[in-house]
């Protein structure tokens, strides 16, 4: 059994309410001989429109203790975000711009919903997490100043700083039962930043050509990247300190380059090729725990970089607009490595293969290593038409 529970609580669809979001944006621009302003603000109403215990030290219904059975609603919230907007034309071939707005994130479904029964594991270990139907919704506020100016014909130059604050970011918590059981329930408690510049060159398209680069420098931390964090401290014995200072965030990629050149007549034909690449995002190595404490995101992965190619030729046959294109992803099919070992930081190597017992079956162990998700889409190449009439 897992515990005590109500004899309604199959008959009990209480917890299939939708939930429901409203939001309303009004914004306005504003042009002055020394400045152009585009200001707004957005309204956001969302609740998860179910109910959860009154007592979360009593999910098991123990009519021992207080308030067993008894449920409340779960609270709403509502934000207000103002955004804006500011140019500064300082002539005809530059200007200086500014931004700030505040942004609003709903968590996800499945952090609001899960084990909505709250079925606690009646063991010393922990097992069993909830979710929170009063999850607050992820909080950023964004800052960008930035330059741009003409310094070629057809050639332009855009260089913004960025900052952003970010709270409420996902956590757990511990809890007890009044049995003495423990769970995890989701709540906000972590908080990061990002910061970085991006730099733009970008020439339009004119004498049958264009292009386009773009470099990004960034650095996003915060206390804890892993949601789950908490949960695995809490699982060894004695209990892994949590972490005190800021580590590398999941999404942390350092540098970051686009590039895209196209050439040709819009009329009759175009080729363009399309380059990415990006540095290496970070991932927690083994041994992750260390004189208690536990070490987040200290490796990085290998860099990622792709190539796409994209061409189209114009028709006209029997008074039809006809266009045929081709499009090649992966043009030179490269393995970008997304998923990696947490003991070397590559895909397909692990070095914890070595201790594993033979595997019984038709694959080797090397083979069970290579899993196609850890890597990226190879070369697909796509042939089609469209027909205007």
């Amino acid at each position: 059994t897992l515990g005590y529970s109500d004899p309604n609580t199959k008959f009990n669809q209480s917890y299939m309410r939708y939930p429901y979001e409203i939001s309303a944006y009004v914004q306005d621009k504003m042009e002055y001989d020394i400045m152009i302003i585009n200001a707004g603000v957005r309204f956001d109403y969302f609740s998860s429109n179910t109910d959860l215990p009154i007592d979360i030290r009593n999910p098991l219904n123990n009519p021992n203790f207080p308030n067993a059975f008894q449920k409340r609603n779960s609270q709403s919230e509502y934000q207000v975000s103002p955004r804006l907007g500011v140019s500064f034309p300082m002539s005809e071939n530059g200007a200086i711009h500014f931004s700030y707005g505040h942004f609003f994130q709903i968590p996800s479904f499945e952090n609001l919903y899960t084990n909505y029964a709250y079925l606690i594991d009646q063991t010393t270990s922990l097992s069993s997490s909830v979710g929170n139907p009063e999850l607050k919704s992820q909080k950023t506020v964004k800052y960008e100043l930035g330059l741009q100016q003409v310094i070629f014909p057809e050639v332009t130059i855009d260089v913004s700083l960025y900052y952003s604050d970010i709270r409420n970011l996902l956590g757990m918590q511990i809890l007890k039962t009044y049995e003495g059981f423990t769970f995890a329930r989701f709540i906000n408690r972590d908080y990061g930043n990002v910061k970085g510049v991006i730099i733009t060159l970008d020439k339009r398209f004119a004498d049958f050509f264009s292009a386009k680069i773009d470099y990004t420098y960034q650095v996003a931390s915060g206390n804890a990247s892993d949601p789950m964090v908490e949960f695995y401290n809490n699982q060894a014995d004695p209990p892994v300190e949590s972490n005190k200072k800021v580590v590398p965030l999941d999404w942390d990629q350092t540098h970051t380059v686009n590039a895209s050149i196209t050439i040709g007549d819009p009329s009759d034909w175009t080729a363009g090729i399309i380059f990415s690449y990006g540095s290496g995002a970070p991932y927690t190595e083994d041994p992750r725990y260390s004189q208690g404490l536990r070490f987040e995101n200290g490796g990085r992965k290998p860099g990622t970089m792709n190539v796409d190619l994209r061409t189209n030729k114009q028709f006209k046959i029997f008074g039809l607009d006809l266009s045929v294109f081709l499009l090649v992803y992966n043009l030179f099919d490269v393995k970008n490595e997304y998923g990696v070992s947490s003991t070397t930081g590559r895909a397909g190597i692990d070095l914890n293969t070595k201790f594993a017992a033979p595997i019984i079956g038709r694959n080797t162990i090397e083979q069970y290593l290579k899993n196609p998700g850890d890597y990226s889409s190879p070369r697909r190449i796509n042939i089609g038409f469209n027909v205007n009439f």
